[in-house]
Parts: structure tokens; C-alpha cells; sequence
């Protein structure tokens, strides 16, 4: 997969194969389903899109974000990515 390393905005689509109750004490523990969700952010930093995608896709991290904890259990299996694209519009889309 060739990922640009220009700022911008991705999405990542998740399969969770079972529930799951997320470790973030400060948000009351939420438990997620089955299912799939679709994570999108944005990736304005050093190295930009293939820097920030490369770390979801990396199973040895420490957890950072609340991404991180959810990627522990859940499988990408979809990633598109927008160089210059903005987070939010893409949300909306």
C-alpha cells in the first residue's frame, strides 16, 4: 500500500469480533459490540498520512489515544486516506 507522506485526513475502517470493554477509566469503561466501526482523524505531523497510518497498523505500540485500545482487539480491514484533506470533512461524508 503506497501512503503519502503529505498532511491530511484517513479513515479507518475496524471488524471487533467481540464485545469489548475499553480500559478508559475517565469515560466510564465503554463497552463496545461486535461489529464495525470506522475511525477518522488527521495526520498533519512529521511524516503526515503513512507516519500516522503506520502506527494504527502497528500491533506493538504503546497505547496513546483512545484508537490505540480499541486497535488491541479490533482488525483493519479498510484504510483510505485524503492528503489535504480535513477530519471533519470527511466525517460528514
Amino acid at each position: 500500500m503506497a501512503l503519502p507522506p503529505l498532511g491530511g485526513a484517513y479513515a479507518l475502517s475496524l471488524r471487533l469480533h467481540t464485545t469489548l470493554r475499553l480500559p478508559i477509566a475517565r469515560l466510564g469503561r465503554p463497552q463496545l459490540r461486535a461489529g464495525r466501526y470506522v475511525y477518522c482523524g488527521s495526520a498533519y505531523g512529521p511524516g503526515g498520512l503513512r507516519a500516522r497510518i503506520l502506527r494504527h497498523l502497528d500491533e506493538e505500540k504503546q497505547p496513546h489515544w483512545h484508537i490505540d485500545h480499541l486497535r488491541r482487539s479490533a482488525v483493519i480491514d479498510g484504510i483510505l486516506s485524503v492528503p489535504g484533506g480535513g477530519e471533519c470533512d470527511l466525517v460528514r461524508r
